[in-house]
């Protein structure tokens, strides 16, 4: 691995302290909106029962009118979520986005965590193989063109909203105030939770991407920036919706 930034550096311009009560309340607030939007997509797909057995799925597709409240639900998900924590880690501190966040530059790094990101492909394939899912939602999702072109949008747009939410903002909280070890653990294991509605019953799925979650956990606590993880995430999204337009491999 590459070696990490200078200490003096990222003591002078360090990520900033979130008090507990601004996390918990963040949190909280970030909870209750998405078990909202959960609410109104339920809402979505019991009308859309009544409507007759092609208004959830016609075939073994997802219905375009499915799809699209799923992918405008995210969407409104994605924006909240970054609203709030960068008013915990930017506004309330007086800082500019990329102060509050810090992403760093382009460098050895940067490069490394691509071909990481690569590395975590094929290590999901291999396991893919030898551990084969149950079909999960987002397989079902990608099967229609609407439903493909909604994971191609997320999987593209999600990646800097989760690295901002769950490195730039939990990590942060929790490194200040218990073991790193700890603290990338705590952290994977909230993202991997919060997949597990999208992949209930791939279980490879799931392992694969807590381990991811640790990889990219690991390297924002080693570099102290988030830019490595998000190029990391970036690139195993991006190969895994190529594989999956090219090769038909529509497991995210």
């Amino acid at each position: 691995m590459t070696a990490p930034p200078d200490e003096a550096a990222a003591s002078k311009h360090g990520w900033p302290s979130v008090p507990a009560g601004t996390f918990l309340l963040s949190v909280g607030l970030i909870w209750a909106f998405e078990l909202g939007l959960s609410v109104v997509l339920a809402g979505v797909l019991m009308l859309a029962s009544e409507a007759g057995p092609r208004g959830v799925a016609g075939g073994d597709h997802l219905s375009p009118r499915f799809v699209a409240a799923a992918l405008v639900t995210t969407f409104l998900s994605a924006l909240f979520t970054l609203a709030v924590t960068w008013y915990a880690m930017c506004r309330r501190a007086r800082r500019a986005f990329f102060q509050g966040f810090l992403f760093g530059r382009f460098d050895r790094a940067a490069v490394f965590s691509v071909l990481v990101g690569a590395g975590l492909v094929v290590a999901a394939l291999w396991l893919r193989t030898t551990w084969l899912p149950k079909e999960s939602f987002m397989s079902k999702l990608a099967r229609s063109p609407v439903g493909l072109l909604a994971v191609m949008l997320l999987g593209l747009m999600l990646p800097f909203v989760e690295e901002i939410y769950y490195r730039g903002f939990i990590f942060t909280f929790l490194e200040k105030r218990m073991r790193v070890v700890a603290a990338v653990a705590l952290t994977s294991l909230w993202f991997a939770v919060a997949h597990a509605a999208q992949l209930w019953g791939d279980w490879s799925g799931l392992a694969v991407i807590l381990v991811a979650g640790v990889v990219w956990t690991i390297q924002r606590s080693y570099y102290k920036q988030l830019l490595p993880p998000l190029l990391c995430h970036l690139t195993y999204n991006s190969l895994q919706l190529a594989l999956a337009i090219g090769l038909g491999i529509s497991e995210m």
